[in-house]
Parts: structure tokens; C-alpha cells; sequence
């Protein structure tokens, strides 16, 4: 079988250290075969260009997060395992 090395950013290192390697094997070629472009960006990667309404909406979440009107991700996270009856580590990416 040919063997293709990638360079990834820790954060996606350290997640694929959390299946096996067969589940690897399986989600990489899955990605390439079917054509989807869900590999994980890079730092290094080109930004897109930001819209004024971009801008604008970045300002607005600031804004909320000054004001205490967000809540943590954990939080959140947990909130929809509990809904979805879903535990840590059980997604799919």
C-alpha cells in the first residue's frame, strides 16, 4: 500500500492521536475519496478577506462578550451532550 506523509497543525495531531490506526486509515482515505475538503487548515493557509458585515459582527460578539452575554464553549458543549445523549470524545471529526 502507498504511504503519503502530511504535515498537521498540533491541534489536529493530538485529535488523531485519539483513534486507532485503522480508524486513521479509514477517515483519511474516506476524506480523499469522496472528494471532501474537510482536511484541517493550517495557519499557513491563505485568509479570506473579511466583508465589512464581517467586521461589524466580530465587533457585535466583543461586544457581547464585554456585556456577559456569552457562556463558556464547555458549557455549551456540554449542554448539547446532555440533549443529544452524546459523550466527550464521541464526534465523528
Amino acid at each position: 500500500m502507498p504511504t503519503l506523509t502530511i504535515d498537521l497543525p498540533e491541534a489536529a495531531y493530538q485529535a488523531a492521536l485519539k483513534y486507532t490506526p485503522e480508524e486513521q486509515l479509514r477517515l483519511v482515505a474516506t476524506t480523499f475519496i469522496d472528494g471532501k475538503d474537510v482536511l484541517i487548515r493550517s495557519e499557513r493557509d491563505e485568509q479570506p478577506e473579511l466583508s465589512e458585515e464581517d467586521y461589524a459582527a466580530i465587533g457585535r460578539g466583543l461586544e457581547d462578550i464585554k456585556a456577559g452575554r456569552t457562556e463558556r464553549g464547555s458549557v455549551v458543549m456540554d449542554r448539547i451532550r446532555a440533549k443529544y445523549g452524546l459523550r466527550k470524545g464521541n464526534s465523528p471529526y
